[in-house]
């Protein structure tokens, strides 16, 4: 039913609105995270799910893995929160009836199920095809899932098959389209994703492993230049860095945590008079390369509609 058994842990009830998590590394211990602040006195609620799915997957999901229906903050909503929410409702838009909603859902998430059995080139191809399927509906928000489940796999397998620009691209509209609506800043899966796209840009920024074929030239064509992706990367170790120097969010704890603050530390001190510094001197380029950036997502998601990926 679980993936664990601690005689401590197990007395935290599940929330979809939850306020800590459950956190593993290699030394075998575990801790709970705060991914908010909480109160004196209020109770310790963990997800026993992916809390950002649709109310519908969620509510099938618990009741057909722990037996139980949520009535939390909010699942007593129901399908009104963001998590359901469309572009357009499919009652009012042109391109896509309302009973078409669930067969364009469940063909996606089959492709993606589909994809882990595949080799990375094909995976890829079936990963991309679920993207568009959503895409070309024209009121699926990229927030909404299985959208955002399936980019992170798509990210993922890029990776596998050495296409960094590809998966750099990706990791971006990850990091800066869809994060910040379904993820606190403080929760272990923001900062993953954060320091996936840092490791991302550092790797293409060096030219490292085998490129896809037009990659240097959609770079180059959406204007994001070497010192774009070097600026981005300390914008946001900076932030990485804040994020897990918190006492209260296990900085001391995870090895990645603290592989986080070691990097760090090694770019302030290579930065003359430190990144804060640095960042005052060069205030100007980097506006114009996180807007070069945004560009570069912006025409990826463009081209997605359309079929076409970087």
């Amino acid at each position: 039913m679980g993936v664990w058994l601690h005689p401590l842990f197990a007395r935290a009830n599940h929330s979809c609105d939850y306020n800590a998590t459950i956190s593993f590394n290699t030394s075998s211990s575990t801790k709970l995270v705060a991914v908010r602040e909480i109160e004196k006195g209020e109770e310790i609620l963990l997800p026993y799910i992916d809390s950002t799915q649709t109310f519908e997957y969620r509510q099938r999901e618990l009741k057909s893995t722990y037996f139980f229906t949520c009535h939390c903050n909010v699942c007593v909503q129901g399908p009104s929160t963001f998590r359901d929410e469309f572009l357009v409702a499919p009652k009012n838009s042109d391109q896509v009836e309302a009973e078409t909603v669930r067969e364009v859902e469940s063909q996606a998430r089959d492709l993606m199920k589909s994809a882990k059995d595949e080799d990375p080139r094909e995976a890829l191809e079936k990963l991309k095809s679920a993207l568009q399927l959503l895409a070309k509906t024209g009121i699926w928000p990229i927030t909404r899932q299985p959208y955002p489940e399936i980019r992170q796999h798509l990210v993922q397998t890029s990776i596998h098959a050495g296409d960094f620009v590809d998966a750099l691209v990706q990791a971006a509209i990850q990091h800066f389209r869809i994060d910040p609506t379904l993820y606190s800043e403080r929760n272990p899966t923001y900062v993953i994703h954060t320091w996936i796209l840092c490791r991302l840009i550092e790797t293409t920024s060096l030219g490292f492993g085998p490129l896809s074929a037009n990659a240097d030239d959609y770079l180059e064509k959406s204007g994001v230049s070497k010192f774009a992706l070097g600026s981005i990367s300390v914008d946001l170790l900076d932030k990485l860095n804040r994020i897990v120097s918190r006492g209260d969010n296990g900085g001391g704890f995870s090895e990645l945590y603290q592989t986080i603050k070691k990097k760090f530390a090694e770019i302030n001190a290579q930065a003359e008079g430190g990144v804060e510094e640095w960042r005052n001197d060069h205030k100007t380029q980097i506006r114009k390369d996180r807007a070069a950036f945004e560009r570069m997502m912006s025409n990826a998601l463009e081209r997605e509609r359309q079929g076409l990926f970087p």
